[in-house]
């Protein structure tokens, strides 16, 4: 599951921050304050289609989760409250 590939890209700073993968395409988007997300996180397939997108505060998972495929189809959908998982959907 995602939570288990949370820090498989460790990241510092602030403001915006993107990863892209070799072929050019974007594979990580969020903001980020001393260095833990804060608000939206999006991941990409190389396809350029949406993997996950999460919503964090403080860098902890905190709100809607969502997973999709391949092809842009949601897969899974959750929330979270301070990383706790709260409802599943």
């Amino acid at each position: 599951m995602f939570r288990s590939r949370l820090n498989e890209f460790p990241i510092k700073g602030n403001g915006p921050f993107k990863l892209y993968y070799k072929n050019g395409q974007l594979r990580i988007k969020t903001f980020l304050i001393n260095g833990k997300r804060n608000g939206l996180a999006e991941w990409y397939y190389k396809n350029g289609q949406l993997k996950y997108r999460a919503y964090y505060k403080g860098g902890q998972l905190n709100g809607s989760y969502e997973e999709y495929d391949e092809n842009g189809l949601l897969e899974y959908k959750t929330n979270y409250n301070d990383s706790q998982l709260n409802d599943l959907k």
